[in-house]
């Protein structure tokens, strides 16, 4: 018997499900926090650039100092305090930004092959590595770029702040790569720290 009443449709009551993140912003993501877990970076970044820029300016006088540079034959007469200020950021840049890369790559390993077994594409993996090391080299370049114009200004502020830049992802991507490839924390700190000194020393001769 009709009793002219409609039926509505039952209520889906399964669970709504969510999209999933990206592979590549799950990565990254993961491999920036890893970065800021990093409290003794964080406080090197804080202090060590600061101070160690402070007196390298403040420790050497300010008289021009002439030398000829190799890659243009020109003679500069820059100061000496500018001069080794420069030095001194290069050097906090570089060390910071392969320390940082370094421990992020070495502790981060099993999370990465876990994220591996877990169906994510090892090229977003490395994309990911990719970011972290250009996104970590220009907050700590632009850093030291704004501490130096603290202490003086110099005329092209823009090519300093990149050359920061490149020389924390040269030393950053070494750390990468000594994390990644060693097995032991010692025997990578020993070979990333000697070929910085390398590099170091082949950029004092090209100077």
């Amino acid at each position: 018997m009709c009793t002219g009443r409609s039926r509505s449709p039952p209520h889906d009551t399964s669970p709504s499900r969510t999209p999933r993140p990206h592979p590549f912003l799950t990565a990254a993501r993961y491999a920036l926090i890893e970065h800021l877990r990093n409290r003794f970076a964080m406080v090197l970044i804080a202090l060590f650039i600061p101070v160690w820029t402070a007196l390298a300016f403040w420790s050497v006088p300010s008289t021009p100092t002439r030398f000829r540079l190799r890659a243009t034959g020109r003679l500069l007469t820059p100061h000496g305090n500018q001069l080794t200020e420069i030095t001194g950021a290069l050097n906090a840049v570089t060390l910071i930004v392969g320390f940082m890369m370094f421990a992020a790559s070495f502790a981060g390993g099993h999370f990465d092959r876990r994220l591996a077994l877990a169906g994510h594409p090892r090229t977003h993996l490395v994309l990911a590595k990719l970011t972290s090391l250009t996104l970590a080299s220009a907050a700590v370049a632009a850093h030291a770029t704004i501490l130096t114009r603290t202490f003086w200004a110099p005329e092209q502020p823009t090519l300093l702040a990149a050359a920061l830049f490149c020389a924390g992802i040269t030393y950053g991507a070494l750390g990468v790569a000594f994390g990644s490839l060693l097995r032991r924390e010692v025997e990578g700190m020993f070979g990333w720290f000697t070929a910085a000194a390398l590099i170091a020393r082949r950029r004092v001769e090209l100077v």
